[in-house]
């Protein structure tokens, strides 16, 4: 009974090792950020910085590439990690200038912090759907 609870311990360990963070930049690679799950920092929270960045910076067409490769999936990732839309975005290497802190240089008003949360929800609802 005692190996088989070290057994465990030890895969639920390994499992949680390989939960994948992933980092975003701007097409225009002058923004950056990342998810950290297990801080509550989501795919939806990175979606409302780059649409804070995009407003901020007036570049309304800009695209937003996933800059790290998509896992080598194993027994140990969730089903849940793998459906994760965050994976449905494109892929492409980091370009090295991103130079965008995360936050906001100027304070938003209402009406902006909706208009970001509104596109952050139709982007998250679509990279959902791919």
């Amino acid at each position: 009974m005692k190996t088989i609870s070290l057994l465990f311990i030890f895969l639920s360990a390994v499992g949680v090792t390989f939960a994948k963070d992933a980092t975003f930049e701007s097409s225009d690679g002058k923004w950056t950020d990342s998810t950290f799950d297990r801080k509550g920092r989501n795919f939806l929270v990175v979606l409302r910085t780059f649409e804070s960045y995009k407003l901020e910076e007036n570049k309304p067409d800009l695209e937003l590439v996933r800059v790290t490769p998509e896992p080598k999936w194993t027994i140990f990732n969730s089903k849940k990690e793998k459906m994760s839309p965050k994976w449905n975005v494109p892929y492409a290497e980091p370009s090295g200038k991103a130079e965008h802190p995360i936050g906001f240089k100027k304070p938003l008003n209402e009406k902006q912090k909706e208009e970001i949360w509104k596109r952050a929800d139709l982007a998250y609802e679509y990279w959902s759907k791919q």
